[in-house]
């Protein structure tokens, strides 16, 4: 891959005055972080204003969710198409708190995805396996259904503009531990075969695979050095802008960047 991809989500903290003096903190160091490719999450109601700070700039914005209707009746929700406009450069699909929290099928995240890239946005799909899935040896089979729905009617070209996050959900939340970076290895293994069989093996190769889930200053590198592992989804540890900064810092240290 030509860059390593890191990026924060920040769920449901932040006011709009916090999410400000974060971006304007953070976008001061910019210049200076390498060949990362840099992307934060941000609640809907912050997205206006925060397009217009990083206007210019080589940081993506992204929106947490995104409904699979050009338009409709759909009390609450926001389109593909209203993101795009208001200077959205990304938007992550098929979370897992979405999944368990919500109901969100794999299905859905398919028509989400095609919104998506309907509309110019840059997709993040979200899949992952439970704990459950894991102790019962199924994590493969659990994956790979998720990338085959999100994926079906997407052709090899469109694909390429895919990216795909690895969130075992039992390494998510206060209190959850990260997967060993052999078994986040095995793992991005699994998913690069599973591109490669839907898509071939140019589309295939060419997607970016990020890993998330407890990813912080001590283990960062390690997991990022794993093969088929092409960047970082931060939760906790992309809330602030210092510890987002060190641990671009510390990929930038290991030649990772």
């Amino acid at each position: 891959m030509e860059q390593v991809i890191i990026g924060a989500n920040w769920k449901m903290h932040k006011t709009l005055e916090q999410a400000e003096h974060f971006l304007k903190e953070f976008l001061g160091h910019l210049p200076v972080l390498g060949r990362c490719r840099l992307f934060l999450a941000a609640s809907y109601t912050h997205l206006s204003r925060l397009s217009r700070l990083t206007a210019g700039s080589t940081l993506l914005l992204a929106a947490q969710n995104v409904h699979w209707a050009e338009s409709g009746p759909y009390v609450g929700e926001i389109s593909a198409r209203m993101l795009a406009e208001i200077g959205v450069d990304m938007v992550v699909i098929g979370h897992s708190q979405r999944r368990d929290q919500w109901g969100e099928t794999d299905q859905m995240v398919n028509g989400k995805l095609r919104q998506s890239l309907a509309h110019d946005l840059q997709p993040l799909v979200c899949i992952g396996e439970h704990l459950e899935d894991k102790e019962c040896g199924v994590s493969g089979e659990v994956l790979a259904r998720q990338i085959k729905i999100a994926l079906r009617g997407i052709d090899a070209e469109m694909a390429k503009r895919v990216w795909i996050a690895y969130e075992p959900v039992w390494a998510i939340g206060e209190g959850a531990t990260a997967a060993q970076p052999e078994y986040a290895a095995e793992m991005h293994a699994l998913i690069r075969a599973t591109l490669c069989d839907c898509l071939g093996l140019e589309a295939g190769d060419s997607i970016p695979i990020l890993y998330g889930g407890s990813v912080f200053l001590e283990n960062a590198v390690g997991i990022l050095k794993q093969p088929n592992v092409n960047g970082l989804f931060l939760a906790r540890s992309g809330l602030e802008s210092e510890s987002f900064i060190e641990i671009i810092g510390a990929v930038r240290s290991a030649g990772l960047a």
